[in-house]
């Protein structure tokens, strides 16, 4: 058997983002609208995803693997039982959100760890990255299947966004962006020999776009938000404060986020 180098684990750790439109019988019928990934943060589970995603809240919640078929999952419920909300970098521009969730015991998903989260600028133009995520509301049927694509560094821009070439669609908002392991690196003291640490290097956020007449074209090009902003979101005030509330939820209620 051929193994490849992606780790099938961080599949797991993305989930679609949706908006319930209804019922038929006892199954909800959602409405694709960006993609999240999930952070184990303080033994707490962070929900990762844009800003953009999440301005408009109605009925929106996330999909879940259990042990047969996808459970759709409601957001507000949760943060209202737990006196939280969505939590948004303090530079209004930045296109980043993040929530505590709960899951429930049957979930079949994995979390980002804390220490994957590159800390620093992204530096490296031309490296290879992929993203994972559900382009145009791909991979949503009877069990949720993850699209995995792939880029490159194209360029730094000046207000802290990197753009990378690569294909981004309506769906992909909210896709991790993890820097691909090469066998050879370039290190300060030469090259090094072995394959880099896996690292979340940034956060999808939009598609630059370019108007062909009066049609709007893919550019295959768009902008990440450096993963450098999330741990500074994950830094604030607000959110430290949301997290030790939590937590002390969590001590007299083991269990609490697995629902």
């Amino acid at each position: 058997m051929v193994r490849g180098w992606f780790p099938k684990d961080i599949l797991n750790t993305i989930v679609p983002i949706v908006r319930s439109i209804g019922k038929i019988g006892a199954r909800n019928e959602v409405k694709p609208h960006g993609t999240g990934f999930l952070v184990g943060y303080k033994n707490l589970f962070a929900l990762v995803t844009c800003r953009h995603v999440v301005v408009d809240t109605t009925n929106l919640g996330v999909i879940i693997n259990g042990d047969e078929t996808p459970t759709f999952m409601a957001i507000e419920p949760f943060q209202e039982k737990m006196g939280l909300s969505w939590l948004f970098h303090p530079d209004q521009k930045v296109d980043l959100a993040l929530t505590f969730i709960g899951l429930p015991h049957n979930h079949q998903h994995k979390l980002t760890p804390i220490g994957m989260i590159e800390r620093s600028n992204i530096e490296g133009l031309g490296e290879e990255v992929f993203y994972i995520g559900f382009p145009m509301g791909l991979g949503l049927g009877e069990q949720i299947i993850p699209i995995l694509r792939r880029g490159s560094i194209s360029a730094y821009m000046d207000d802290g966004r990197v753009l990378v070439e690569g294909n981004a669609f309506p769906g992909s908002s909210g896709s991790p962006v993890w820097l691909k392991p090469e066998a050879l690196t370039l290190q300060p003291g030469g090259i090094a020999i072995g394959p880099a640490p896996i690292t979340l290097v940034g956060t999808v956020s939009c598609m630059l776009p370019y108007q062909d007449g009066i049609q709007e074209e893919n550019s295959a090009l768009f902008y990440i938000e450096p993963s450098h902003r999330l741990m500074e979101l994950f830094e604030t005030e607000s959110c430290q404060g949301q997290s030790e509330r939590l937590l002390l939820k969590m001590k007299s209620e083991p269990g609490l986020c697995l629902r």
